[in-house]
């Protein structure tokens, strides 16, 4: 018996994350694609753990599991009474706003550490004084990289909550819209 297979979710695309490249985009919004991954974590692992196992060093056999399988999670998702649906696309409503609020107080957070780094390093005039030790001439020449690179990690911050804020958009439109 091999390790424990797993699974993992970006936005609406359903992936098994160890090796067999299988990725399938899903057709609901964030709760049920929450409630599809769910299946295969729990419902259908051990099947398709199994199948894993019993065709180790390739991956197709994992793929063509994953492929016959996601129909099932989603027609098991389908057939939900609509109180649990709608319970369940509440508490993502919610979540996703929540998310949406905090990208947004991210961005606007890391916006003005970003001007302030790239102020600093605007402003950055370097040493004319000679260094007396070795140490001090190795800090002349880092600080500016250091400056640079609070100006890129904080630029590298805001694009990664953009994304993260436009992802979060996106799966609510489809949550209020299916």
């Amino acid at each position: 018996m091999g390790w424990g297979i797993c699974f993992g979710l970006d936005g609406n695309v359903i992936y098994c994350v160890d090796g067999c490249k299988w990725r399938k985009t899903l057709p609901l919004g964030k709760s049920g694609c929450e409630y599809v991954l769910k299946y295969f974590q729990y419902d259908i692992h051990r099947e398709l753990d199994m199948v894993r196992d019993e065709c180790p060093g390739t991956a197709a056999a994992l793929k063509e599991a994953c492929e016959e399988h996601v129909q099932d999670a989603i027609n098991s998702y389908q057939h939900l009474p609509a109180e649990e649906k709608a319970r369940m696309s509440a508490a993502c409503v919610e979540q996703l706003k929540s998310d949406i609020e905090s990208y947004t107080a991210g961005i606007k957070a890391n916006t003005q550490d970003y001007k302030e780094y790239k102020k600093e390093f605007k402003n950055y005039k370097p040493p004319t004084k000679l260094p007396k030790t070795r140490a001090d001439e190795l800090h002349n020449m880092i600080y500016p990289l250091q400056l640079e690179l609070d100006v890129e990690n904080a630029a590298q911050k805001i694009d990664q909550l953009t994304k993260s804020l436009r992802v979060a958009k996106r799966m609510l439109k489809l949550e209020v819209n299916p």
